[in-house]
């Protein structure tokens, strides 16, 4: 395809990591084409207007837009996306964030000449300063590890490891591990006697502590979801 999207980095999903992702990249300054196609258009109405991505309702037309092709969709979605396009007849690289679907079954779903990987965003890639854990099937070429690399460099730090221990880092570093421990931290301590905003920062103190104060705007941040959350919790 001719023109300013040949080499456009193209989401199919629009939801959270989507937005994520594409918030950390417009703040590094990424210069390629986004394109992102959803079912539910009050998504992509959303992210063009905050982030000002190309929006494509067809499918058939988003994947041919792609040069590197993201699955953002939900585990148990992805095998009915991938059984709608059917066929890639281009060499193009695929990059799955559904967490539990292994390499094989997503190259058995829609083979060669496509060239899969997998990676696991953290949701503060939003801010630039992320986690992504990436892993390729072998036979992906050093120049395209290196591409799908440098995309999520642009949101935080990228490690590669082998596709068998993927499963296990994915369970181990959510972000969401720190959000329950805050809360039910917090949460005793309000059944102790304590107000919620002096539970709040009584347990969200240690850890400011020692992350040290580049990490404070982050964690200001997370105060402000756990707060949320500690006022949705029933009585």
């Amino acid at each position: 395809m001719k023109g300013s999207r040949a080499r456009a980095t193209v989401f199919l999903g629009g939801g959270r990591i989507t937005s994520a992702l594409v918030a950390g990249l417009r703040l590094s300054g990424y210069g390629q084409p986004i394109i992102v196609h959803d079912r539910h258009a009050q998504k992509l109405r959303k992210l063009k207007r905050q982030y000002g991505v190309v929006i494509e309702h067809d499918l058939r037309r988003a994947v041919d837009q792609a040069h590197l092709l993201i699955i953002a969709v939900r585990p148990d979605g992805i095998g009915q996306l991938l059984d709608t396009i059917k066929y890639i007849k281009r060499p193009i690289t695929a990059i799955s964030l559904a967490a539990g679907v292994p390499l094989a079954k997503l190259r058995a779903r829609l083979g060669p000449p496509v060239r899969w990987a997998r990676a696991m965003p953290s949701p503060v890639c939003r801010g630039g300063r992320g986690l992504t854990a990436i892993t390729f099937e072998p036979a992906v070429s050093p120049g395209v590890r290196r591409d799908v690399k440098q995309l999520f460099e642009r949101v935080g730090q990228v490690i590669e490891i082998p596709e068998r221990k993927f499963d296990a880092f994915t369970v181990t570093y959510s972000s969401s591990h720190g959000y329950h421990a805050l809360a039910a931290l917090a949460g005793a301590a309000q059944r102790a006697g304590l107000d919620r905003q002096t539970a709040m920062t009584a347990a969200l103190w240690p850890t400011v502590f020692w992350c040290g104060v580049r990490a404070r705007w982050h964690l200001m941040s997370c105060c402000g979801r756990l707060r949320l959350r500690v006022e949705l919790q029933p009585r």
